[in-house]
């Protein structure tokens, strides 16, 4: 009895199974296919899409551009790349090409025109081209820039003789996308690219380059294509500083001697290697400071010495210090000791102060004052407090008298308030004239 009511609940199983599968089945079919009667007349490809992103061809006309078909941006690009899957002439994507310019969103005709007008170029750039020179849109330069992406990654040659054809933006545009194409490619010749292109307004263009990820090669072909046309340095140098700025901070001394070879302009080559020094001395200041100190002597190469030592007081400065020290002759000595102090008094003056002991007396009681009373600046009691720790007798009273000073310039009525109520203070002649006189 037990055999015979397991048998027919089998078979009971058996029967629901089935209708149930060939139910879901029905089902999903239903979620795929879109009746015949919800498909526009003169509107193209129209495909189903499942949640899961599979997408199955149910009709074989254009894509439509009822955007009320598609419930969001995702939705209708999975349209666009489901039939450029099966593109294969220019004959099947120019006619989407033009159903694409009615889509009235704004940010979808963009995203699918890319799409488009990359699948087009690897089958025919020119017609390409021609569509986007056509089109009524504020992003033609995007798509020009897009193109030539595309155009210059697969035939290098026929994107260059196709770009010095066209003039204004569209050309900057296409200059813009080549050159930076090259740039990518190890076997593509950057400079001889630059000269076929032979476009005065590409120099500028260049410098894009400078913010991407590139080799210190490239860089170094990039300085030779900049200044091969002085005329044009002469009134670019920002962004000849730009790119120097970068091509050091790769290269090194190997890029600062280049660029110090390669430019005749005094006022350009100083401005520029003024730049170059700060950023390499960032890592590497005493290598910054040997190369200054091996070119020509003059209130321009001085100068450079400023920006060699602002980035050295923040790495090393007491390095920075003892290695000034060496230089003959003392004339030139005394110069940069005077103004690596300067600047490590500006930026650290608390750790001047604890260096101070070890400098040498002529400088060290200025070095001193001057520390204490850029602490003044924004904590004067503590400046107090430091001077009372640090000066020796003779030159505590001149010391304090600087950091009252200091102290009057920015809030006299607090540094009054505190004179007074300090006796062995507020009883200094000079100390009160100080007070009284700001």
């Amino acid at each position: 009895m037990k055999k015979y009511k397991l048998a027919i609940t089998s078979v009971f199983l058996l029967i629901f199974g089935t209708f149930i599968g060939y139910g879901i089945a029905k089902y999903n079919q239903s979620r795929y296919v879109i009746p015949n009667n919800q498909v526009s007349d003169n509107v193209g490809y129209i495909y189903a899409y499942e949640q899961t992103n599979k997408v199955v061809r149910t009709d074989t006309r254009y894509l439509s551009n009822d955007s009320s078909k598609y419930s969001s941006t995702y939705q209708y690009m999975q349209y666009i790349y489901s039939y450029l899957n099966d593109a294969s002439s220019n004959e099947s994507l120019i006619p989407l090409l033009e159903e694409i310019e009615n889509e009235t969103n704004a940010e979808r005709q963009f995203r699918a025109t890319i799409a488009v007008i990359d699948k087009l170029v690897l089958i025919d750039p020119n017609s390409a081209l021609i569509h986007v020179q056509s089109m009524e849109t504020g992003r033609k330069i995007d798509l020009v820039k897009g193109l030539f992406d595309a155009w210059s990654t697969s035939d290098m040659i026929s994107a260059i003789d196709k770009a010095k054809g066209l003039s204004g933006r569209l050309r900057d545009a296409a200059t813009s996308s080549i050159l930076k194409e090259c740039m990518k490619m190890e076997s593509c010749e950057y400079s001889s690219v630059y000269e076929t292109l032979n476009y005065d307004n590409s120099l500028s263009l260049i410098y894009f380059n400078v913010t991407e990820s590139v080799s210190a090669k490239r860089l170094a072909d990039l300085w030779k294509v900049a200044i091969s046309n002085q005329d044009v340095i002469d009134s670019n140098p920002i962004h000849l500083q730009m790119l120097a700025r970068k091509w050091v901070s790769e290269s090194g001394l190997p890029a600062l001697n280049e660029i110090d070879r390669s430019l005749s302009n005094p006022q350009v080559k100083h401005d520029i290697l003024d730049i170059a020094l700060e950023t390499h001395a960032r890592s590497n200041p005493r290598e910054s400071f040997e190369f200054a100190l091996n070119l020509p002597l003059s209130n321009e190469v001085n100068s450079l010495f400023f920006s060699i030592f602002t980035s050295w007081i923040d790495v090393d400065p007491v390095e920075a210090f003892t290695t000034v020290s060496n230089v003959e002759p003392a004339g030139r000595r005394r110069d940069f000791q005077r103004s690596v102090l300067n600047f490590w008094t500006y930026d650290h003056p608390r750790s001047l102060l604890n260096y101070a002991e070890y400098l040498p007396k002529q400088l060290r009681n200025e070095a001193q004052r001057n520390a204490l009373a850029r602490i003044a600046e924004s904590d004067p009691q503590s400046a107090i407090k430091l001077a009372n720790q640090t000066l020796d007798v003779k030159q505590l009273e001149r010391g304090l008298g600087l950091i009252l000073r200091t102290w009057c310039s920015n809030d006299v009525t607090s540094a009054l308030d505190w004179l007074l109520n300090h006796e062995e203070y507020a009883t200094n002649v000079e100390f009160l004239k100080t007070v009284f006189r700001e």
